[in-house]
Parts: C-alpha cells; sequence; structure tokens
C-alpha cells in the first residue's frame, strides 16, 4: 500500500459561500473511495494519426509519457471542497508480464512504484479530481501491468480569506506625463549622458536633473507559475545623478543606474548554479520620465561596524556561452548553436578568466544534443585534459522522440587564465549522425581585483546566516564605485571603510546571497535606443470588467475592433481590443514575454467587480511562430502574436503549441501540469497580414450575418478514415457511436455519414483514392453543414493516406454563405506554429471564397486513442446534450477540463481557431407539425386522422406552426420555412476495402422524398409536395426535418412520428416528364457559350406533380454525364430544391469542378414523382481560367435621362473584383469615375453598378455622346478592360 499525506498542489479554492454552506450542514473533511479498473489495448500498438505505429501496451483512452512510459490520467468532478488532506492506493492488482510483451516501452526507464499524484484543481464551473500514475511497474526484476486499485482519499475545506488575491488597482505610472523606452542587453550599470537624452528626443536644455525618473522590473523572463511573485505595476529605480544639485543639466552631467539583464542565473548554492537565457528577448527595458516630478536617488549603506567573521577576497564569477541558430523540429522552446558533423566533428571555445584564483577548481559544464542512429559520444576536454563524455543514446526511425540532449560536467585545476574548451563528437558509424552543441557554462572561483572594467561579485559566504563579511577589493585607485545591487531596484553605494589603504574595504551581512558591482568611471555601459521610443500614455491597470480581450498588433487592431464591436452591439458583452506593446509595456517591463499577456488577464480576472463581469473570452488575433525572437530572418515578421510552447522540442507527439497558457487563472497553474485547468476561453485567429485579417472577419461578421440562415444548419457530416489494419476500425465505429449519440440527444440534425470504407475504393498509379468522400465532403461545404468532424490519418497537408482532403480541393471551395464549423482530429492539420509551411487548417481559415470561419483542430501528432476519446466527449459540449449554451471554444475548453491527455499533454495543442465567443448557429427548437393531410381523399376522410401516411403518389399538404418555448404559436413570425422529407432508415454495411476483415454495419436516413420552402404568415404554413413512387413500401417512420427564418430568428424542428410506405390508391397518372432548362453560371448563357473552369451549373425544373429526388430506387437519381462517360454520372439529388410555395418547380445550383479547356457537352437526366423521365443536353466551351475576361459590355437603358445600368460579362463569377467605370467626353475629358467592389454571387453577369447622369461634382452633364470604360481587376491582380458609348438625353 501506497500513503502520502498533505505533499498535494491545491490550485484553487472555492466560493467563501460554499465554505459557509458546508460548515452549515456539518461537514468540513469526507473521506472517499473509488475502484479503478484498467482495461489494457495489448495488440494494437499506440498510433499516430500520421500512421506510425508503436508497439506499446496501454491503458485504452490513455498514452505514453515523454520517458516511453504508459501512463494513465483519471478525472472526476468533485464538489463542496478545496483541499486534498491525505490519500492512499491500496488493494493494487498486478499481471506480472515479459519485456517482449511491454515491446518498445522504455524499459530502462521503470520505477518500483506507480508515482501517483492526486490533484484537485478548479475549472471554470467546477472542481476536478486529477489521478495520474504510470500503471507499469518494475520489481525484483518482474515487469508488472496493474490492472485494478483502490483510491482512498480526505478532501477538506481550508478557509481563504478571498476568493481572489486581489491585486493593485491603482493607474500605471505610462497613463500620463512623457515616457521614453531605453534598452539594454546585459545586467550592469548603464550611463545616460546628455547627447544620449538629446538622441532620444529629450530637449536637454530645459531639463531639471531632478525629474529624471527611471521605471523598469528587470529584463529577466517572468515567472510562469501564477502563484509565484512578481511585480504588479512598474517599480521606480533608484539612480546616481552628477551634476544635479544645479538644476541644469550640463555637459558633463550624467544618470547611471543598474540594470538587470534579459539573462539571469538560477542560484540554490555554490553547486548549483545554472544560467537562463531568456527565450523571449535578447534586450531589457527601462521607461525614462523628465516630467512626472523628483526622482528616487540612489542611498549610500549603512556601515555595519560589527566586527568580521570572516575575510573576503574572492568571488564566485559566472560565464556562459550559447548560440540560438537552429529549432531542430521547429518546436518548443530550444535552439541550439554550432553543428558537429563530417569534417566539423570538432570545435574550440576560449574563455579568458582574468583574476583566476588557481588554486580552485573551474567548473565546466556543457549540454548538447545528438541525432543518430547509433550510439554516439561527444568528448569534452579543459586545456587539453580533464576529459569528460557526454553520451547519446541512439534514435530509431519512426521513434516519438526524434532527438537526445544531454549534460555533462567536470572540474579542473588551471595553471593559467586561459581557458579552452575542445569539443569533438564522435558520431559512431552513422555518416548522417550529427550533434549540435547547447551551452557551456564556467563557474571559476576569482581574486577581487579592480582592473579598467566594471564587474559584478558574490561570495557564497554571505548564504551563511551569522556571519559579518569583510570584503577587500584590490586595486583600489581603479575603483570608481562599489553598489549593493542585491535589490536590483534600489541599489546602496557603499563607503570604503579604510580610504587610506590601496583596498577598497566594506563589511556586508548574510543570510542570502549579496550581489555586488565594482564600476569604473572608463567602463559604464550605454542603452540602446528601440526603433519606437516615444511611449504613448497608456492604463491597462485601469481596466476593469473586460468580458471579452482580443490582444494583437497596432495593424490589425481595426479588424479586431470589428468583432468587438458585433459583440458588443449583439451578445451583451463588455469588448476591449488592446495591443501587444501595451501588455508588454505594462506587465513585462516592456519586453515580449508572453507570460505578461497571461497576467494581464488574470489582472482582469482578479479584479472584475463580479463574476458575471470577469474576462470568459480571449481571442489571439494573429499568426504566431515557434521563433520567438524572430531568430530566422525567413521567421521575421511572422510571429504576430506569440503562442505558449514547452521545453520539450525533440517530438511532434510530446511538444506541444497551445495558448491554454493565457486562459489557467489558478494559482499553482502556470507549469502546464496535464491537470491544470482553462478558466478563460481561448481562440486564435490565424492571418498574419492586413488582408488575411480582413478576409477571416469578413468570414465570421459572414457567419453571423442573418443573410447566411437557411436549411443547411440542421446537417452535420461526419467522416472517418478507412480501415487499413484492423485496430483501425475505431475510426469508424468513433464516428457511428457519435452519430448515435446525436441521433439520441439531438435528433433534429440530419447526419451525413461519409464513412470511407463505405465507399468504393479506386486503384490508381497514384495510391487508393475515394472519389466519392471527396466529392461527398466538397458537397457538404459547399451545400451546407453546421458541423463537419473529420477522423482519421492526415497531416499538413490534408486528410487521408488516400488524399480525401488537399489544399488545392480546400482553395476550389465556394461557400461564403454557408461556413462549416470543421473538427479534424487528426495530425498536425493546422500547425500554424512553422512559417515553413502553410498547411491545409490554415487554408481553410484565410481561403476568401469559401472554408471555414471556425474549427476546432490539431496542430501536431495525435495518438488514435486519446482522440477517440477526446472526440466523443467534445460533441456533447457542442451540441449541448445537457443544455449547455456554451461558444465553440468554451465546449473546447469544458472537454478538455474534463478530459486531460497522459503524459503527451496532447489536449493542449488541440485549438479553436476563430472567434472565441462564436457560438453554432443551431436553430433553437420551434417548430411543430400538426397535421399529415393527404389531398387526395376526401375532406371527411382528411379529417378523420392528424397525420396520414406518407404513400406512394400521395398528395400530402403538411401544416404546421413556429412555436416558443411554451409551445405557444408565435403569431408575428414572418419568414420562410424549409422542409426536408426522408424516408425511412436502412441498414448499411462498410465494404472492407482492404482486406482487414473489419466490416461495420450503421444506418443511413439519407433517401430524401422531398425538400422544399413555404411561407409562414402568423406563425403558420402549409407545404404541398407528391410522395415518389420510388420509396421503400414498407411501411416505417419519416423523418420530417424544418427549419424557419424570419430574418431575425431562426427555428429548428423534427417530426418522425409519421409513417411512410404503402401505395396510395388515390392517385392520378402522369405519363409527360420534367420540363428542363440549363444554364452555367447564370441564366443569360445559351447553349454553345463560353464558361470557366468551374462553372455554376443552373438547373430549372418543372412537372405537374414534382421532381423525384429519392434514392430508394436504382436508376432515377438525377444524374448529369460530362461529355459521355456514363460510367461516372454526377447525382444531383441533394441538390434539387423546389420553389418556395411551388412543388411543381424547382433548381439546381451545382458546381462543376476543373474542366479541361475546350468543348464540353453535359447531358442531364430528370425523374418526375410518377417515374416519367426527361433528358437535356447543354454545350459549352471552356476557356482559359488564368486570364480574366470581359464581355457583352453594355449600360441599360441607353439612351437615359438620369438613370442607367452597366452590365458586363465575366469569367469570374465566384471572385470579387474591383470594377472601376471611367466616364469621358468625345474630346478624351474625364468627367465621372464610379469605383465599386463586386462579390462572387456564382454569376458571371454583373448588372449592380448604377450611374445618375452627374459629373465627379455632382453637377448634371450635357446631352450628347459619350464614351466609357470598364475595368475589372481581381485580388490576385488579374485586369481586363473594354471601351463602349452612351447617349445621355437631357
Amino acid at each position: 500500500m501506497l500513503y502520502f499525506k498533505t505533499i498535494l498542489k491545491q490550485v484553487e479554492s472555492v466560493l467563501l459561500v460554499l465554505l459557509f454552506s458546508c460548515s452549515f450542514f456539518g461537514f468540513s473533511q469526507v473521506r472517499m473511495e473509488k475502484t479503478f479498473r484498467l482495461e489494457w489495448d495489448m495488440s494494437s500498438g499506440l498510433k499516430t494519426s500520421t500512421s506510425r505505429v508503436h508497439q506499446i501496451p496501454f491503458v485504452k483512452g490513455n498514452g505514453v509519457n515523454a520517458a516511453g512510459i504508459p501512463e494513465c490520467v483519471y478525472t472526476w468532478k468533485v464538489q463542496n471542497f478545496n483541499a486534498i488532506q491525505e490519500f492512499q492506493i491500496k488493494n493494487e492488482v498486478y499481471r506480472t508480464v515479459s519485456a517482449s510483451f511491454l515491446g518498445e516501452t522504455a524499459l530502462t526507464n521503470l520505477s518500483s512504484k506507480l508515482h501517483p499524484n492526486l490533484t484537485l484543481s478548479k475549472g471554470i464551473s467546477s472542481n476536478f479530481m486529477s489521478l495520474r500514475l504510470q500503471p507499469i511497474i518494475k520489481e525484483n526484476g518482474q515487469y508488472k501491468i496493474l490492472e485494478q486499485f483502490a483510491l482512498d482519499y480526505v478532501l477538506e475545506n481550508k478557509k481563504k480569506a478571498k476568493r481572489y488575491a486581489r491585486l493593485q488597482t491603482e493607474d500605471s505610472v505610462l497613463s500620463g506625463g512623457t515616457w521614453y523606452k531605453i534598452a539594454i542587453d546585459k545586467s550592469g550599470v548603464y550611463r545616460l549622458n546628455k547627447s544620449f537624452l538629446e538622441n532620444l528626443g529629450i530637449d536637454t536644455g530645459n531639463l531639471d536633473p531632478k525629474n529624471i525618473r527611471i521605471f523598469g522590473n528587470g529584463g529577466k523572463m517572468l515567472p510562469n507559475v501564477n502563484g509565484e511573485f512578481r511585480y504588479s505595476h512598474l517599480q521606480e529605480n533608484s539612480l546616481w545623478l552628477v551634476g544635479e544639485a544645479d538644476g541644469v543639466f550640463d555637459n558633463s552631467d550624467y544618470v547611471a543606474f543598474f540594470a538587470q539583464g534579459p539573462d539571469d542565473w538560477i542560484v540554490t548554492d555554490k553547486d548549483a548554479v545554472s544560467h537562463r537565457k531568456n527565450i523571449y528577448s535578447d534586450h531589457a527595458y527601462y521607461f525614462l520620465s523628465v516630467d512626472s516630478g523628483h526622482g528616487r536617488r540612489i542611498e549610500e549603506a549603512t556601515q555595519i561596524t560589527a566586527t568580521a567573521t570572516q575575510q573576503v577576497d574572492t568571488y564566485k564569477s559566472y560565464a556562459f556561452f550559447e548560440e540560438e541558430n537552429v529549432n531542430i523540429l521547429n518546436t518548443g522552446q530550444q535552439w541550439f548553436g554550432d553543428l558537429f558533423t563530417g569534417s566539423t566533428a570538432s570545435k574550440n571555445y576560449k574563455f579568458r578568466l582574468d583574476n583566476l584564483e588557481t588554486s580552485q577548481e573551474v567548473l565546466v559544464r556543457v549540454r548538447a544534443v545528438a541525432q543518430s542512429a547509433v550510439n554516439s559520444t561527444m568528448r569534452v576536454q579543459i586545456n587539453g585534459g580533464n576529459e569528460f563524455d557526454l553520451d547519446f543514446s541512439s534514435i530509431a526511425a519512426g521513434a516519438f522522440i526524434k532527438a537526445n540532449a544531454t549534460i555533462a560536467e567536470n572540474s579542473a585545476l588551471l595553471s593559467s587564465e586561459d581557458l579552452t574548451v575542445s569539443i569533438q563528437y564522435n558520431n559512431a558509424s552513422d555518416l548522417s549522425g550529427y550533434a549540435r552543441l547547447d551551452y557551456i557554462e564556467v563557474i571559476a572561483d576569482k581574486n577581487l581585483i579592480a582592473g579598467g572594467t566594471q564587474f559584478g561579485f558574490r561570495n557564497f559566504l554571505s548564504k551563511e546566516a551569522g556571519n559579518v563579511l569583510e570584503y577587500s577589493i584590490s586595486n583600489a585607485s581603479a575603483v570608481g564605485q562599489v553598489w549593493d545591487v542585491t535589490d536590483h531596484l534600489n541599489p546602496k553605494k557603499i563607503q570604503n571603510s579604510q580610504p587610506s589603504s590601496t583596498d577598497f574595504v566594506f563589511k556586508g551581512g548574510s543570510g542570502s546571497l549579496k550581489e555586488y558591482v565594482v564600476l569604473n568611471e572608463a567602463d559604464f555601459y550605454v542603452p540602446t535606443i528601440p526603433e519606437t521610443s516615444l511611449v504613448e500614455n497608456q492604463n491597462l491597470h485601469g481596466l476593469r470588467d473586460i468580458q471579452y480581450l482580443l490582444v494583437t498588433t497596432n495593424d490589425f487592431a481595426n479588424e479586431a475592433q470589428r468583432i468587438a464591436d458585433y459583440h458588443m452591439a449583439n451578445s451583451g458583452l463588455t469588448a476591449q481590443v488592446v495591443s501587444l506593446d501595451k501588455i508588454y509595456n505594462e506587465f513585462g517591463s516592456g519586453s515580449k514575454d508572453i507570460t505578461a499577456i497571461r497576467d494581464f488577464v488574470k489582472y482582469l480576472y482578479d479584479n472584475a467587480t463580479s463574476d458575471e463581469t470577469r474576462v470568459k473570452y480571449l481571442c489571439l488575433f494573429g499568426d504566431a511562430t515557434y521563433d520567438y525572437k524572430d531568430i530566422l530572418i525567413k521567421n521575421r515578421g511572422k510571429n504576430v502574436v506569440p503562442v505558449y510552447m514547452p521545453y520539450q522540442s525533440f517530438s511532434l507527439t510530446y511538444s506541444y503549441v497551445t495558448d491554454d497558457y493565457y486562459g489557467m487563472m489558478d494559482a499553482g497553474e502556470g507549469e502546464m501540469e496535464s491537470t491544470d485547468k482553462q478558466d478563460v476561453a481561448t481562440g486564435r485567429i490565424l492571418v498574419s497580414n492586413k488582408k488575411e485579417a480582413k478576409i477571416v472577419v469578413d468570414k465570421i461578421l459572414r457567419y453571423y450575418n442573418s443573410e447566411t440562415a437557411g436549411d443547411w444548419r440542421n446537417e452535420i457530416t461526419l467522416i472517418s478514415d478507412d480501415v487499413d489494419r484492423a485496430s483501425e476500425a475505431v475510426l469508424q465505429e468513433d464516428m457511428e457511436f457519435i452519430a448515435d449519440q446525436i441521433k439520441s440527444n439531438k435528433p433534429a440534425f440530419n447526419v451525413k455519414k461519409l464513412y470511407a470504407d463505405a465507399f468504393k475504393q479506386e486503384k490508381t498509379s497514384g495510391g487508393d483514392l475515394y472519389p466519392d468522400i471527396n466529392a461527398g465532403l466538397n458537397n457538404s461545404v459547399e451545400k451546407g453543414s453546421l458541423v463537419i468532424n473529420y477522423f482519421g490519418h492526415g497531416g499538413e497537408d490534408g486528410w487521408g493516406q488516400e488524399r480525401f482532403l488537399d489544399i488545392a480541393q480546400i482553395k476550389s471551395w465556394q461557400n461564403k454563405d454557408r461556413f462549416p464549423m470543421i473538427i479534424t482530429v487528426t495530425c498536425d492539420f493546422t500547425r500554424f506554429d512553422n512559417p515553413d509551411k502553410f498547411t491545409g487548417g490554415e487554408e481553410v481559415i484565410v481561403s476568401p471564397y469559401g472554408g471555414a470561419a471556425s474549427m476546432i483542430s490539431t496542430t501536431r501528432e495525435i495518438f488514435i486513442s486519446f482522440g477517440s476519446r477526446f472526440n466523443k466527449n467534445l460533441m456533447p459540449n457542442l451540441l449541448g446534450y445537457d443544455g449547455q449554451d456554451y461558444s465553440i471554444a468554451e465546449a473546447l475548453m469544458h472537454t478538455k477540463n474534463e478530459n486531460p491527455s497522459t503524459g503527451a499533454k496532447q489536449h493542449f495543442f488541440i485549438y479553436a481557431l476563430g472567434d472565441p465567443a462564436m457560438k453554432l448557429k443551431t436553430p433553437k427548437t420551434g417548430i411543430k407539425i400538426n397535421r399529415v393531410v393527404n389531398l387526395g381523399k376526401t375532406k371527411e376522410a382528411q379529417n378523420l386522422i392528424s397525420k396520414d401516411t406518407l404513400k406512394s403518389l400521395s398528395k400530402i399538404r403538411l401544416e404546421g406552426n413556429v412555436i416558443n418555448a411554451f409551445g405557444e404559436t408565435l403569431t408575428d413570425f414572418e419568414g420562410i420555412v424549409s422542409a426536408s422529407i426522408f424516408d425511412k432508415l436502412v441498414e448499411k454495411t462498410t465494404l472492407d476495402n482492404d482486406g482487414v476483415g473489419e466490416i461495420m454495419t450503421f444506418d443511413v436516413q439519407d433517401s430524401k422524398v422531398f425538400r422544399g420552402e413555404g411561407a409562414v404568415e402568423n406563425g403558420s404554413f402549409q407545404i404541398e409536395f407528391v410522395v415518389p413512387k420510388d420509396i421503400k413500401i414498407a411501411y416505417g417512420k419519416a423523418k420530417i426535418s424544418l427549419y424557419a427564418e424570419n430574418g431575425v430568428l431562426d427555428k429548428g424542428g423534427l417530426d418522425i412520428e409519421t409513417v411512410i410506405g404503402g401505395v396510395d390508391a388515390y392517385a392520378g397518372s402522369d405519363t409527360t416528364g420534367p420540363e428542363i432548362l440549363m444554364h452555367l453560371n447564370d441564366n443569360s448563357f445559351r447553349d454553345g457559350g463560353n464558361t470557366n473552369e468551374t462553372p455554376n451549373l443552373i438547373v430549372d425544373l418543372s412537372d405537374e406533380n414534382g421532381i423525384n429526388t429519392s434514392t430508394s430506387s436504382i436508376g432515377h437519381n438525377i444524374t448529369a454525364v460530362l461529355d459521355g462517360d456514363t460510367s461516372n454520372p454526377i447525382v444531383l439529388n441533394e441538390f434539387y430544391e423546389a420553389t418556395l410555395g411551388d412543388y411543381t418547380s424547382g433548381n439546381i445550383s451545382y458546381r462543376l469542378r476543373d474542366l479541361e479547356i475546350g468543348a464540353h457537352t453535359l447531358a442531364l437526366k430528370v425523374w418526375d414523382t410518377h417515374n416519367n423521365s426527361s433528358e437535356e443536353t447543354l454545350n459549352f466551351r471552356v476557356v482559359d481560367d488564368s486570364d480574366l475576361l470581359l464581355e457583352n459590355v453594355l449600360n441599360y437603358p441607353n439612351p437615359f435621362v438620369n438613370y442607367t445600368e452597366f452590365w458586363f460579362k465575366h469569367n469570374k463569377p465566384n471572385a470579387s473584383l474591383n470594377v472601376r467605370i471611367q466616364i469621358f467626353t468625345v474630346s478624351g475629358k474625364l468627367v465621372k469615375t464610379i469605383q465599386q467592389e463586386i462579390t462572387g454571387t456564382g454569376s458571371g453577369l454583373s448588372r449592380e453598378i448604377t450611374w445618375d447622369g452627374l459629373d465627379d461634382f455632382g453637377q448634371k452633364l450635357g446631352k450628347g455622346v459619350y464614351v466609357y470604360q470598364v475595368s475589372l481587376k481581381t485580388a490576385d491582380g488579374l485586369f481586363a478592360e473594354k471601351y463602349e458609348k452612351l447617349v445621355l438625353l437631357q
């Protein structure tokens, strides 16, 4: 039995009212027990959706940590408690297994213990218990897997004074006055003289030195953990001023101050010292003011008169060498320097150790990384001897971890002050193996001797309490001053206690490590002036009750403001757009430290006046890269709004990218433990320039626009990869599970199932393909689907090895009025942080004519086991099975909180892309079918039954109402209702295309009996149609799917009680087929005309009994055959919709794709409900779409008096065009310019630009003949123009 007591992380307390209620009911502690049974997957191996398989047994729904050991995480909700008093693991049941059974498990990393970790953390609305452990142990040479155990734990309430730790709420010092920013690159004392201040822009002629003030918190990185100390405001620094007393800043005057640089040293004791290079910035920043009153000055330290207990004349010196040139996998925080391979396998690094104390050993520490298929070694020598090795284990092909880093050190006595560190890499037999240096650290003892330079020093005797140390610095004549900089904001000037001595002597206290600096008048450092040094006034600390925060750069602020304005006007949210520079200034002391963003969010969260007004949504408006500092030239300007990267940098499975860091508000969070919970929902808008920003915001606002309403919001599309091996059956099984969930919890949705293995696989020289999946996906996007969810293999370029989706396909989508929310549970599809590759997910977001306005997408390689669990838990939150009304980002946040990943922390890299406050446009339930009437019966017969049976060839009228939540008719609802009537459920089976023996049976209800619209008047509607002859005759339940909108509200409805089947005895006869009219792009097209490569097929159909859209019978589909290829007909049933209020006519709109240039024929065959057919053939010629064609330019009417329309045709029906019309007199004088943008409408005919006959000054032009020029220009620079004449009458 394992026992643990009060060693657990407590993250956040609960509400005080909860504490009160707990006390009221008489319990402040409770003991609980929970039993766990582990279901092991022994055979399928651990798979990522890039198709990699690793033979490691794992507990189902869990994975493997970065050390290569299976790990389990169990999470459950608890109420009313905020702390764990103790816990124990007991009643363990193990099974002994062989080493071969464990496969690729990292056996050398196994322990004899489970290493359980139990945490209690707080999410946005619930408290969560999370238990993490390693369920394989090695005991007495045997390997054992855990199969069952019990957890016994005690919860309690620890009283907290407040729910939040309130921060300071005074205004920022930057809120008033004039401020200048300066930069420094290392710790030390800096001087600002007259010329520097003038270069900064300060008028020194009127400058009173007493008013010089400097603020800044130092440059080291902010702590990740919320609860660790950091300054909440910019702090004033004490200054040393020369020449202050006369109130004039003369040529000889200067300001000196101690600045803390960006890099720092982590010091535990003299044997535990290591440097930390700032991963965000190579500079620290300070803020200077000359008009905000008198500043703080450096004071003299109080002299210690006690007798010295120790004499100090040496100090510890730190130095390091580190270059950041390469990030090996373009992920994570770690960058590396020099390359060791082949002819460059050895290098020397030189250090000068002035005033070295040669009696003490010098410590040399080296860290490096290697990538080799065999074990390899890096040998280090100190001045030609004192060798030590860095050993690197081999990297197997296809391993999760792509490189190994190691660290080693040795000490040596040096006989001189010159140090040479020699490094040689031996890649053994792997000629392609290489290593890269991370850093070299040198820690040495030096003598306290002043020279011509400033230097910092410390002695570890000062850490020991009770000492009085007497420091003696030789060569006092070279000492300008000595400062105690232990408090870097408030240095103290130290007096020489023996001014007549050749040494500078002073006494110092102890109890904590003291830091000092020796100054020399000839060696002050000089700051640099940033490109933008004048700081605008700002006061982020004055913001309160911001519910929606948008963080971006100044370049994108206007576009971000459009989203903020929308939500303030329509969502009842207080929203604020804030620039990154302002956040960095106030919360990062000017440094681009991403924690400043998180700290600002937490400041708003903690200081809200109520729970309702605290920040709920955070939008990171801009792209990001792994390159925080823009180290690589090719990356510069692409890291718009930075993202959190973990230290792990050698695996695309374990190194994640996440914005969750910015939304974790509890005191103990920030180290990104897998059990940390989000409190603020985050979403990222992936744009890297103004053009993309406008496109994406246009799409987001278009999604909200009532003009995009339609019955497509009742549709959900589920797509699964095919089954290439038996263990992958989960891909399609999970999607069927989700479909069944939807049918049980949200039956109003119509689920389209595109399970790849249910369709015919085509073998080609380029690999296996599923053209029906490609077509089905395209149709779901362009015809409209509220949600599209894909589960399967994938990568940065698309979905599936069979190329279900690629970037070219995404670019071809035209669906600007029907943006789906796309979910991708696959690998790397939106790995946006690698600027070397523009991914499919990014194309979906920024595509100007289609794609999606929001996504939930993966950015790294995901284990199929975790993807399975996560996807099944996401959909209930997203669709609101339990009444949740979450935004898309909130749904993702709650799913992550409730279902964390194991050691790989893969839930972190699942992203909400888009507006985090965006909710799915799910229609609210509110349509009811009251009667189903057979119009072939007599009135008396009709009145005998409220819902008649839908029989073959029955003429039916649906009667219904739009209702409110109480079932009452909305009598003021005037709009349109859409109805889709489906035949009975049928069963299908997958085809086992790859012969792995996995066949799945699933049901579909996709044979559409009728789709049409009716008018809603006073909340009531009627829709008539004829049931096709082709329905399945057996009786069963139909599905009537309903959607209504009136420009303000939209409603959904469902009827699944109406019976369908049988033959109507009252049906009349019909022997005439439908009438067909075919066009391309618009109704002006004529047979034999020219068109573009992706024209819209427009078909007008009419028949007295309506058109047959049922797919229940073979051979009666609406089909289009291109160029006589009867083996590949285009089935158009789902694209037909009856005319509003008239089932006898309707139309088809379908986009043909990628037609070859030249002549074509398109043969259309259509059936009516009585199975009479008609055929029509359209001839057309496709012209080169790479050019912009402009033709048929005219104005109508012509001649005209005060109104005319400009008509023209073009071959870019789905593109936005910039149109310029210039009108000239016959002598060539320009009198009128009309400039207008026309958006893609699917039609190549434009008639929307008009003119009233007035010139550019609003004056009426005289009658006569004028010449006009029509010019068109596309976004990608294509251009066309034509001239015509018009006649203006008086």
